[in-house]
Formats: C-alpha cells, sequence, structure tokens
C-alpha cells in the first residue's frame, strides 16, 4: 500500500497545517472526486471553509500542476471568472511524501441544468475570453491533444492495464491504431493552444449575483479551440445548431469563432472516449470502481468503441 493509499484524516491535516501555517479545525468532509482527494476543512480561528486537493501521483508532474496555477493567476488578472488557489507566502502548490496538494476557498455555487439564450452567449464570452488570454500563453507544460500524441499514449495504458478482454485486445487495437494514423493530421492542422481541456456543464457553476465561473483546470491541455466548446452541448452538435450560433454570438465578442473545427468535433469525442477508457482502467483497484466503471469490463463496451473508430477510418 502507497502513501496514497492510507491518505486519512490525521495525515492530511498533518500535510495541510505543516505546509500552510493554519490551525484546523475537527472538521474534514471528502469531497467527490474521481481521480484525486478533494476535502472540505476549516480554519479553527476564523471557522473559514477551504477546499483541498491531493493531486493523484503519476498524474501530472509539479511543473504541469504548477502551469495550471499560473494560468489561473493570469486569468484571475484578466477578471475572467475563475477560482484561484489560495497563496500561503507566495506558494500555491505544496508536496509531501511525493504527493502534490494546493487549497483553494470555498466557493459554493449550483451547475445550470438548462442555459437561457443570453446564458449561452455569456458561456461564448467566457470561452472567447478564455482563448484569447491563453491563445499566447507562454510557457506552458501540457499534453498536446493529437491522436499521434494522447491517443498512442492512452492505447498503451489500456494495454498496460490489461482492462479489454483479452480476445478482443487485438481487434481494439487495430482499430485504435488505424484511428491515429487516419485522423491524426486533421488535429495537427489546426491552431492549438492551452485549452480549459474539460469544460463540459459540470465544470461552470452559477454563484448569485456573480453569474457564472468557470472551473477545474486540472485537465488542461494544449489543442484545438473547438475542445473547450463541444463538450457544452446538450446533444449530438450536428443537432445543436442554435446553441453554437448564440455561443459563436458570445466568443466572437473577443475572437473569431473556429467554425472551421467543427468538423473535427466527432475526432475529438472518439478521442475523449478513448481517453475516459485509459483514465478509468487506472483506478481498476479503486472502490468507486465497480460502482460506476465496471461496464469497461464487458464486451459490449469495446465492440461500440471499435465499430465507431472503423466508421472513421
Amino acid at each position: 500500500m502507497s502513501i496514497w493509499d492510507h491518505l486519512d484524516e490525521l495525515t492530511l491535516f498533518d500535510h495541510v497545517e505543516s505546509a500552510t501555517g493554519l490551525k484546523l479545525a475537527n472538521l474534514c468532509l471528502q469531497r467527490k472526486s474521481y481521480i484525486n482527494r478533494v476535502y472540505e476543512l476549516e480554519v479553527k480561528d476564523t471557522k473559514e471553509r477551504i477546499i483541498v486537493k491531493f493531486y493523484r501521483p503519476g498524474r501530472w508532474s509539479k511543473d504541469m500542476i504548477q502551469s495550471e496555477h499560473d494560468v489561473l493567476s493570469h486569468l484571475a488578472a484578466l477578471d475572467i471568472p475563475v477560482i484561484c488557489p489560495i497563496p500561503f507566502n507566495n506558494v500555491t502548490l505544496f508536496t509531501k511524501n511525493d504527493i502534490h496538494f494546493t487549497c483553494f476557498p470555498k466557493c459554493g455555487g449550483r451547475t445550470v441544468d438548462e442555459f437561457t439564450d443570453a446564458q449561452w452567449e455569456q458561456v461564448g464570452r467566457i470561452i472567447g475570453r478564455l482563448h484569447l488570454s491563453l491563445e499566447k500563453f507562454t510557457p506552458f507544460k501540457r499534453d498536446i491533444w493529437t491522436p499521434k500524441n494522447i491517443t498512442t499514449t492512452h492505447l498503451d495504458t489500456l494495454l498496460k492495464q490489461q482492462i479489454i478482454p483479452f480476445h478482443l485486445e487485438d481487434q481494439v487495437k487495430q482499430a485504435i491504431t488505424g484511428f491515429i494514423n487516419t485522423q491524426n493530421d486533421l488535429i495537427e492542422n489546426t491552431t492549438l493552444f492551452p485549452l480549459h481541456g474539460d469544460c463540459h456543464r459540470g465544470n461552470l457553476i452559477y454563484r448569485p449575483e456573480e453569474g457564472l465561473k468557470l472551473i477545474d483546470f486540472d485537465d488542461m491541455v494544449i489543442g484545438p479551440a473547438i475542445q473547450d466548446i463541444f463538450m457544452l452541448l446538450p446533444n449530438h452538435w450536428q443537432d445543436c445548431e442554435y446553441e453554437l450560433e448564440l455561443i459563436q454570438k458570445g466568443y466572437e465578442t473577443f475572437r473569431p469563432f473556429p467554425k472551421k473545427e467543427v468538423k473535427i468535433i466527432r475526432t475529438l469525442q472518439l478521442m475523449r472516449q478513448i481517453h475516459f477508457s485509459a483514465w478509468c482502467s487506472i483506478q481498476q483497484k479503486e472502490p468507486h470502481f465497480q460502482t460506476y466503471f465496471s461496464y469497461l469490463k464487458d464486451d459490449k463496451h469495446w465492440y461500440e468503441l471499435t465499430r465507431q473508430l472503423k466508421v472513421t477510418q
């Protein structure tokens, strides 16, 4: 068992107090997070609540996480609605026993089930401003979101974790390899720059009197602009022309809308499906895996993924 597996309340209290100098009350609430460890803690004297995120070891390097924090600081300085980590002596990222962690202020909010037309435009403005501020942001240390670079890594992970049923392994490997070979140029021939990377509705929260805030930059990548747009749509992009028009109207307040990139959405969707399968495969021993992701060991999942990949080739 690693230290990560023994990250109990006493250990995390010790880590946070020794790194930040804070004195914590006895409150410790674990928040939902499949891949990291996230806790709500209370500062003893002020009763202020903070959110502490412990990053899963081996997922991101220290430099990669620091890039995320630098981006958040940059965006906040431009008054873009994000939530920044709390600095202690000008440091936001701490490491103890090879585990990286950071503290955020607790900012309550709710996700929006259905956006109004005005909110769709606001979403477009937020993403447009985000992209305008990041398209020349350097240096930035994150993965480049192309099939050749990232999907190849995900295939290696799937094979290493042995989550694909053995009798389907060659078939799935061939389908993913064919996808990489036929789809890579579609992505590489677009403009790639730093993105949120996981921009779905769950990562946009509404706060009264503040409006929408974009949260959870944990999965930042270098990729095409449309990556931060298609996951927000309520349905298949071809059935969401109206929502896309509203997003485009808001987005173009700040930069041209990447209309030519709409044609690569299907490729990006399949990249994300492979990414998600690889992401889950690493967590097979986690308690929540059998509850939420056990279907990844079924033949049906891999038959369907293979079928979709072959359609693109």
